[in-house]
């Protein structure tokens, strides 16, 4: 019985993020018919990625205000983590898509000239870059997510490698911003991301300020 009551409310949580990812990809492909709804749901995808990434470093800050110590693993959080490393693969996984084995995944970040390649220096080489050290880093952070390697690892080394969510979302932020530029975003979704990037700061500030506090007294 106590493991049916920690196992439901994981089970609702993969439930409602996987319903309302097949949720938005109907509602592009009955908005936009014709084959762009795959252009627009890379960019949902991507977005999605970032959000849910900053929302699991709002839950540990946010559940030290009802109690006084967070345990090292806290479920929604593994699982919105989750959540956030499958958005973002696909989202690299849509983009890249045929660009593999005619090898123009690499003008993604090189630039192709007589003396062969060289670092792409600009922008859009940049924030590829950036995108590319996240995407390795929610590769890691989602073979850690499970109960398996938190055995292995044991708490603290486990949790030390979760830490790496800490980096992750700056390289995520970098890579939106990135592309914001390129594309001409409108001002909304610029500061939507610049609101959500000030939140999280200001919930992990309050964090540390409460666990510095409590540690004092």
């Amino acid at each position: 019985m106590q493991a049916k009551r920690v196992a439901h409310p994981r089970l609702v949580t993969h439930l409602l993020l996987g319903s309302m990812m097949v949720v938005l990809y109907l509602f592009l492909v009955r908005l936009f018919p014709g084959g762009r709804q795959i252009e627009l749901f890379v960019i949902v995808l991507g977005y999605l990625c970032l959000i849910l990434a900053c929302v699991s470093l709002l839950i540990g800050p946010l559940s030290l205000l009802r109690r006084r110590r967070n345990p090292v693993n806290i479920d929604l959080r593994r699982d919105i983590g989750i959540w956030a490393g499958i958005t973002g693969c696909l989202h690299v996984l849509f983009v890249l898509r045929g660009r593999v084995q005619d090898g123009l995944i690499l003008l993604y970040f090189l630039r192709e000239g007589p003396q062969g390649y060289t670092p792409l220096f600009s922008v859009f080489g940049m924030s590829n870059d950036f995108g590319l050290f996240a995407t390795l880093l929610l590769l890691l952070l989602l073979a850690l997510s499970n109960t398996a390697s938190l055995r292995y690892l044991k708490g603290k080394q486990w949790k030390l490698l979760q830490r790496l969510t800490y980096l992750l979302v700056p390289l995520i932020l970098v890579h939106t911003f990135g592309y914001q530029y390129l594309n001409l975003r409108g001002p909304l979704l610029v500061w939507g991301v610049i609101a959500l990037s000030v939140c999280v700061l200001a919930c992990q500030t309050m964090g540390i300020a409460l666990t510095l506090a409590r540690r004092t007294r």
